[in-house]
């Protein structure tokens, strides 16, 4: 009987964790396009050696675009086939009723199964953007696929999730993404009606406003009218545009000129003109893709200039156009300076935040609307130079003159914190980095070895704002950002020279401070002994993973007669505080002294007192000391 039960159970387990069929792509399992979704199942999957991964994308849209950027592995993947239909459009899913594993899936050409250096990755996506019941589901709309041709479907779960999944494969209609901008001053233009082949599109479409991505059919004419917005029916466009769109391309449309030839100077026709080749994701990370559009009518052909790099990023640039160069890659805050084609500035400038958009990970354009002299152009709109996000259906304006740059943005120009004064406000938002600048030990947050308390945890350098400050004569300091705002990351350093990073040594970082901070869990502190009094320091700070904002930052004073190894052994909350502390754990015939920075005593509490208040206490770093089984114990707390 027992025999009987071993083999048994032997026997299940096999069943139980044997690999599916379609483990390698090689015995992909056919989907026959437009039948019922057929069951699957990852259970027991695994990856093969050197499997494919599709690429990775950038920014808040890598689940959509992509696998999400947090899982870019294969753990235990299976692969499908389908033929193209004629259409050469199909949407692939794995949103079916019953369908409930966390899904990725990726769309593959191949040459050769057995070889992956042959395949071409066509589209992948780990959450359906759209609505499901499964929101962790995964959905690919693509189209431009060869007629008859077979393609590859690879299935993985999410951080290695496996569960049983229905998967379906449709045919659907070639489409072509568009986004319509209302970029025309004229003011009786101020709404229109958008149709598509006589349909309405875009219903009252204002001025200084875009459509976000719109699906419109390709491989087929396609009649775009424009109608006043009162329009009832297609009869009677204002303009009338056809063109046949490509599938495998995204469109963007702007529609420009004035409806009357009297009242404008120079009189421009309402017209429509057409993008082909819209960027909507970025492929750089830390860089977005820009093109430019010239959409005033009064203005002549232009040079937009790079003011702090001098270089020329559109060569004479005209009305009613794009700019020839195509997309630009941005990474850095930069002034736009406005220039005639002979090279004389006309006196404009505008403030392109590029680097503060980086981490969106989308493509933009940045067009220029309105007129150069409104009092000549029916008082239509002033000129405005504004940045298109297509994910909003916004336009929105950039700032007038040069970009506002901290002044220390760069080593040479560090701000000085005086040792035990307020703490100081500050604003990375516009910072940059340097050329070479270099940044302590810093490891990616997934990196094993990370460590975010003697080091940076995130990899990069972003928009690094400099401070030095004096080594008081303890030659003890605590460096805070304890006082609420942005995810920050400080290191302490030496400088020789403040133009040669080969001379800058660092001697401490932080990214998260070990002890809670109740004003902001991710700022960062340094606590450091040794210092050569009367020499300068300095101190670097860069926001986690980029991020932008406004922080506060102090240096105190820490005498010797604070015991730096009995901090933290006792906790005070909250901290910051603001009128009262509390010391949850206290024996009741240990006495209470809190010290300032400098480690003179400021207040005398009541033996046992657990709740003290500080109300009256100066804002800055201060310790509280009690005496423990007769040893000296200190906590530190940041008065707001």
């Amino acid at each position: 009987m027992k025999k009987i039960f071993t083999i048994c159970a032997l026997l299940c387990s096999v069943y139980a964790f044997a690999q599916p069929a379609n483990d390698l792509p090689c015995n992909a399992i056919n989907i026959i396009v437009d039948d019922p979704a057929i069951d699957g199942t990852n259970i027991s999957a695994t990856s093969d050696a050197n499997e494919v991964i599709p690429p990775a994308a950038f920014g808040v849209f890598t689940c959509v675009n992509s696998w999400c950027g947090d899982d870019l592995l294969v753990q235990n993947s299976v692969w499908y086939s389908f033929i193209a239909p004629t259409s050469g459009a199909v949407t692939i899913s794995t949103c079916n009723s019953g369908s409930a594993l966390d899904s990725q899936i990726a769309l593959w050409s191949a040459s050769d199964c057995n070889d992956y250096s042959t395949y071409s990755p066509i589209a992948a996506n780990d959450d359906i953007a759209g609505t499901c019941s499964n929101p962790y589901a995964s959905s690919i709309e693509v189209d431009g696929l060869t007629s008859g041709a077979t393609y590859l479907i690879q299935v993985d779960g999410y951080t290695g999730e496996s569960s049983p999944f229905l998967i379906s494969v449709n045919t659907s209609i070639a489409t072509a993404l568009v986004n319509f901008v209302h970029a025309s001053a004229d003011p009786a233009a101020q709404y229109v009606d958008v149709r598509v082949n006589g349909e309405m599109l875009i219903d009252n479409f204002s001025f200084l406003t875009c459509s976000g991505l719109l699906q419109l059919a390709a491989s087929s004419d396609q009649i775009i009218t424009l109608h006043d917005s009162s329009s009832a029916d297609a009869a009677n466009p204002l303009l009338s545009y056809t063109t046949q769109l490509n599938p495998q391309l995204n469109y963007e449309f702007v529609i420009t000129g004035q409806l009357a030839t009297n009242g404008f100077s120079p009189a421009r026709p309402l017209d429509l003109i057409m993008f082909e080749g819209m960027q909507l994701f970025a492929t750089q990370e830390g860089s977005i893709p820009v093109h430019f559009i010239h959409a005033v009518s009064d203005a002549p052909s232009a040079d937009f200039i790079n003011a702090e790099q001098g270089s020329t990023l559109v060569n004479d640039i005209s009305y009613g156009n794009f700019n020839a160069e195509g997309y630009v890659q941005l990474s850095e805050n930069f002034t736009l300076a406005i220039q005639d084609s002979s090279g004389t500035s006309v006196g404009l400038s505008y403030c392109l935040p590029a680097g503060m958009v980086a981490g969106y990970g989308i493509g933009y354009s940045v067009i220029a609307i309105g007129f150069l002299n409104p009092s000549l152009n029916s008082n239509g709109s002033p000129l405005q130079f504004y940045s298109v996000d297509w994910t909003s259906g916004s336009l929105i304006p950039l700032d007038a003159g040069s970009c506002l740059f901290p002044s220390n943005d760069g080593i040479c120009t560090a701000s000085e914190l005086i040792v035990n004064d307020a703490p100081t406000t500050a604003d990375n938002a516009f910072a940059t980095i340097q050329a070479n600048e270099t940044s302590p030990i810093n490891l990616p947050g997934s990196d094993p070895e990370s460590d975010c308390s003697l080091a940076w945890c995130d990899g990069s350098l972003d928009n690094t704002l400099w401070f030095n400050f004096t080594a008081p004569a303890s030659g003890s300091v605590l460096i805070s950002t304890c006082f609420g705002g942005i995810d920050t990351q400080v290191a302490l350093c030496t400088v020789g020279n403040c133009t040669d990073f080969a001379t800058v040594t660092f001697l401490g970082a932080n990214d998260d401070m070990v002890n809670t901070c109740a004003a902001n869990a991710y700022a960062s502190e340094i606590m450091t002994s040794g210092l050569t009094p009367g020499e300068t320091y300095y101190i670097q700070t860069d926001g986690f993973d980029g991020e932008l904002g406004t922080f506060q930052i102090q240096v105190t004073s820490i005498e010797i007669g604070i015991d730096e190894e009995s901090l933290g052994t006792i906790a005070v909350y909250p901290n910051p505080a603001n009128d009262f502390i509390t010391i949850p754990v206290i024996p009741s015939s240990s006495p209470i002294r809190i010290m300032n920075a400098l480690g003179a005593e400021v207040l005398h509490a009541a033996q046992g007192k657990q709740r003290i208040d500080v109300s009256a206490l100066d804002a800055g770093v201060y310790f509280v000391q009690v005496e423990l089984n007769g040893q000296l114990t200190s906590a530190r707390f940041i008065k707001q």
